[in-house]
């Protein structure tokens, strides 16, 4: 099982042809936003939402599926999940599941990396000037009292 987004897949699709090489059933559950989804949240929350290169068209998913030869279904709401677990055999054949979800329905989470960066680095980048000046104000203090 692969669980990942449009973009990640974009740049990783071909390793499909891995899996149908050697045979093996691989479920891959791509949720399709036409974006890169961290960069856009990234640019939503630092860039007052100016979305630069993080948009871009899809190829068509299912064609892509039958050039494998691998299963393919397109969800856009429950009845669609319905479907997918009536007719999908995970166990043994491959299978590209689309989900379609919102671009600006962003994640919510919270990572430990986060925690421990510097403040400065935390905040959007048009905060960064005012926050790096405090950070060296004490080094230039020391500094200057060295010397």
């Amino acid at each position: 099982l692969a669980i990942l987004g449009d973009g990640g897949f974009q740049m990783c699709c071909m390793e499909l042809m891995t899996a149908v090489n050697y045979d093996l059933p691989i479920t891959v559950v791509m949720f399709n936003n036409s974006t890169m989804g961290l960069i856009r949240k990234n640019q939503y929350q630092s860039y007052e939402q100016r979305y630069l290169d993080c948009d871009f068209v899809n190829p068509d998913y299912a064609l892509l599926a039958h050039s494998f030869g691998i299963g393919f279904q397109h969800v856009e709401s429950e009845a669609d999940l319905d479907r997918l677990f009536a007719e999908t055999d995970f166990s043994n054949s491959s299978t590209l599941v689309e989900i379609m979800i919102d671009k600006d329905a962003f994640p919510n989470y919270n990572s430990l990396r986060n925690e421990l960066r510097p403040v400065w680095l935390r905040m959007p980048v048009r905060c960064w000037r005012p926050a790096l000046s405090a950070t060296r104000r004490p080094a230039m203090q020391t500094i200057s009292a060295i010397g």
